[in-house]
């Protein structure tokens, strides 16, 4: 070949290359012996040759969630190739506003794999758009009528998948079914802390083959750059975990980071880092409750409890009020072995999720169970807390005499604990409490004496808490 090329200024087009991606040194030798040939070469894998200059072809675009009417979705190429293969099949269908919406949930539940498209609309003989959308959820076998002439790794989704795990290093075969425990994504400090397979140069080097071979997704984001399966590879990668034996392992792994994560972050939400907190909760979202339903599925009460009590902040802050309430009454309802303050966090938690609902009774019962647990463990930081929280609601209620007596019970153990920034934010709720009482006088002297300590403190948002006239 370099005798016949060597004088020929060419492209050599080179197909499939991943079935024979150990010669890549011929093309390499090659090139080196005809400096006017360039090759274009497809392959599931890079090449890893010097020179190379890696492109990805990436799915076909998708339509917004929100999907738009039928002539708007034909401007998307995925609902474009859907369409014309079903018309292949089923001659007089056509998109309309009837089918719209689930046209477009079918190519987005389908992340635009041009295979998995081509195979799902040959079930349109036999299927409506909405009832093969549904199915795709739990019937994976229905991509599995490819065309006679087709090659034998397209006739099925699971035969091409196969034919890409099958062409995996080890180590990337190992770590692949581990990463379909995290939900919508990951970071490399998540999979090196959540998955198992030699240390964490091994980890990483396995993890950027998956990335070469196109089985892993990068997502450069503000905060961090994240890694995605599409949805049917990770179906795929679970089904493996699954047959390995050790996807409880995994998921237990994956359960005692989110737990991690949202406790650290918990700490944070009401300090100067909040914004960054909340943005990294916001990206874990779907891994937390990923975690949270595996927890109470398989009853790990303890967990369940700890992390639902650390979450109900990021829930208050972006309204996903009945969310969290949702999850805190499933974590409640269990009933194995939990630490009395891990689980007088949660209902705490649950209190204050119910006050923001104005669910005063239920937010009273809440705290007071909570009251009682923190006694039980001990715990003066949690009873301070609770104790400020039942104040709030009895001023809400209107009975200012209560909230005052629980807030000022509330600042005598914060003030023994010399926790100033519980000291400031009782100080302030007092404040709130008395200025319509008849000691107006002592009321401005709680809220100036909140001010200076959260001006101490460096929190501007509870300064101008302290300094707002109403509660």
């Amino acid at each position: 070949m370099a005798e016949q090329l060597r004088s020929l200024c060419a492209l050599l087009l080179v197909d499939n290359f991943e079935q024979v991606v150990d010669a890549a040194g011929v093309l390499a030798a090659l090139l080196g012996q005809c400096p006017a040939i360039k090759c274009l070469v497809t392959s599931r894998c890079a090449l890893q040759l010097k020179g190379e200059h890696e492109h990805a072809l990436l799915p076909l675009p998708l339509p917004p969630a929100a999907a738009a009417g039928a002539n708007d979705l034909l401007r998307f190429p995925s609902v474009e190739l859907f369409t014309q293969r079903v018309q292949a099949v089923v001659p007089d269908w056509s998109l309309n506003e009837d089918n719209a919406r689930s046209i477009a949930g079918i190519c987005r539940r389908l992340d635009g794999l041009p295979l998995a498209l081509e195979l799902a609309a040959t079930r349109m003989k036999i299927l409506s758009p909405a009832a093969l959308l549904e199915r795709l959820g739990n019937q994976p076998e229905l991509l599995s009528r490819g065309t006679r002439d087709s090659d034998a790794r397209h006739q099925t989704l699971q035969a091409t998948l196969d034919w890409s795990y099958d062409l995996l290093s080890p180590a990337a075969a190992r770590l692949f079914p581990q990463l379909s425990a995290f939900a919508d994504g990951w970071t490399l400090d998540a999979m090196t802390r959540v998955c198992h397979g030699g240390s964490e140069i091994d980890l990483l080097d396995a993890h950027a083959v998956l990335i070469d071979h196109s089985l892993v997704w990068r997502i450069d984001k503000p905060t961090a750059i994240r890694f995605v399966f599409p949805v049917t590879i990770r179906e795929y990668a679970a089904g493996k975990l699954r047959q390995s034996g050790d996807a409880d392992a995994v998921s237990a792994r994956h359960l005692m980071w989110c737990l991690e994560l949202a406790e650290t972050a918990a700490v944070e939400l009401t300090g100067t880092s909040q914004q960054s907190r909340l943005q990294l909760l916001a990206d874990e979202q779907a891994n937390t409750r990923t975690a949270l339903d595996y927890a109470i599925t398989t009853r790990q009460s303890a967990a369940a409890h700890g992390l639902a009590g650390a979450l109900w902040r990021f829930w208050e802050i972006n309204g996903h009020l009945d969310e969290g309430r949702r999850w805190l009454s499933r974590v409640l309802a269990l009933t194995g072995p939990t630490p009395a303050a891990v689980r007088a966090v949660a209902f705490k938690a649950a209190g204050n999720l119910a006050r923001d609902q104005n669910d005063f009774g239920a937010a009273i019962e809440f705290h007071r169970r909570a009251q009682a647990l923190f006694a039980e463990a001990g715990d003066g930081a949690g009873l301070a807390a609770v104790l400020n929280n039942l104040g709030a609601v009895e001023l809400d209620l209107g009975h200012r005499p209560a909230a005052i007596a629980h807030f000022e019970s509330s600042l005598e153990r914060f003030t023994e604990l010399n926790d100033q920034w519980g000291v400031a934010l009782v100080l302030s709720n007092l404040a709130h409490a008395m200025r319509t009482t008849s000691e107006p006088a002592r009321a401005e002297q709680a809220a100036r004496q909140s001010v200076r300590k959260f001006e101490a403190l460096g929190d501007a948002q509870g300064t101008a808490r302290s300094l707002t006239p109403s509660a």
